[in-house]
């Protein structure tokens, strides 16, 4: 036979249920449990007595309470919530783990919010990205800029003011190469002759930003597939490529600011060495990310382009020394497969005639193009 409550305690009852009405309270809602069912709201209400949590639409019970020691954990309380922001995530306040570890006196109290917004008391997490919860965030590196005419929806992220992406919803997840635990988004967009990409690497703050700017909690991780990393010899820096596609372009990563600092220093050299080529740091900086992804090489006196459709050599102080041939893409795969093992040994990258001995041993048929130039002299340079 079950207790019945006594008719003080049933007044203790209505003047709680009166105390939550009349006070201070915050609301959240946390998704549902399943695909299929509804979100779940809860209301938490600070009140003399103490905090209570319920879910919205019950009557009776609470999910959660925690009584006051005293009038002076009150006053912290409604000090706080009054700090609140109107669009801050308030699901940390439907957590009763947040509420006891702050009234001991946590003084961490962002670490605190971080901690227990990232799930509800259930274990529940926000994991389905939809459209429409998108909404613009800034971080001190990143703005994250919901695209809504980018197919069925998408992500603008920048980064320090200049536009890096703009990814789909499909393309919404952190890739992660098993070989180096390099970790980056992709952007995969059809354009010419198929599709092209863009690509950054993945930190903490890009990261926890994008979230926030999605409305989950966890930005979905998949195994990097269609594409590799690889790593530029001379300055470590990583790229994003797709295999088949070398020889095209690719995508440099700047993971962090010693690899800013290397990139840069490599655009500067270009700039520096080759006044008469490049004219500008910018062009200087889309030179060192040719070299990067392996399609650009310096050498003393000029640059060497290597490409799937040829190689040309342009001389920084003598254009009657500039030299440039074609080949199918046939030959471009073989010449590809050479140059993985044997790049660090080509040491005459401007010499016409190296080219030709590596062609001799790959089997490869070429074809050498006339300048202007050599057209009205009658004979090819070098």
């Amino acid at each position: 036979m079950e207790k019945q409550q006594s008719v003080k305690e049933e007044d203790a009852v209505e003047q709680n249920a009166l105390d939550m009405i009349i006070s201070e309270s915050t609301s959240c809602t946390y998704p549902a449990s399943d695909a299929n069912g509804e979100e779940i709201r809860y209301i938490t209400c600070y009140t003399e007595e103490g905090i209570f949590c319920k879910k919205a639409g019950l009557t009776d019970g609470y999910e959660w309470s925690i009584p006051f020691e005293s009038k002076e954990q009150y006053d912290k309380v409604i000090e706080f919530i009054g700090q609140l922001s109107d669009d801050e995530d308030l699901r940390f306040t439907a957590n009763e783990n947040f509420w006891k570890d702050f009234l001991k006196g946590d003084t961490d109290v962002e670490s605190l919010k971080e901690k227990y917004t990232i799930s509800d008391s259930s274990g529940v997490k926000r994991t389905e990205i939809k459209v429409s919860n998108f909404k613009e965030y800034e971080t001190p590196n990143y703005q994250f800029i919901p695209e809504p005419d980018i197919g069925t929806g998408g992500m603008r992220i920048l980064k320090n003011g200049q536009s890096v992406a703009v990814f789909s919803v499909d393309d919404l997840k952190i890739r992660v190469d098993e070989q180096t635990g390099t970790r980056v988004l992709i952007s995969e967009i059809g354009g010419y002759n198929g599709i092209w990409y863009d690509a950054i690497a993945v930190d903490a703050e890009l990261e926890n930003g994008l979230a926030k700017a999605l409305g989950v909690d966890d930005i979905p991780e998949v195994g990097l597939e269609g594409y590799y990393i690889g790593t530029h010899a001379g300055t470590g820096i990583q790229y994003v490529m797709k295999p088949g596609e070398e020889g095209r372009g690719g995508k440099v990563l700047l993971r962090n600011e010693a690899d800013v600092a290397r990139y840069n220093a490599l655009a500067e050299e270009y700039y520096n060495r080759y006044p008469n080529l490049i004219n500008s740091q910018e062009k200087g900086r889309i030179w060192a990310s040719f070299e990067i992804v392996g399609m650009a090489e310096r050498t003393y006196t000029g640059i060497v382009r290597i490409g799937y459709d040829g190689v040309s050599y342009n001389d920084n102080s003598d254009y009657k020394k500039n030299w440039s041939i074609i080949f199918t893409e046939a030959t471009w795969e073989l010449l590809n497969e050479w140059l993985k093992d044997n790049r660090e040994r080509m040491n005459e990258w401007d010499k016409f005639g190296s080219w030709g001995d590596v062609f001799d041993k790959i089997g490869g048929s070429y074809e050498r193009i006339w300048s202007d130039e050599e057209l009205k002299q009658g004979y090819l340079n070098n």
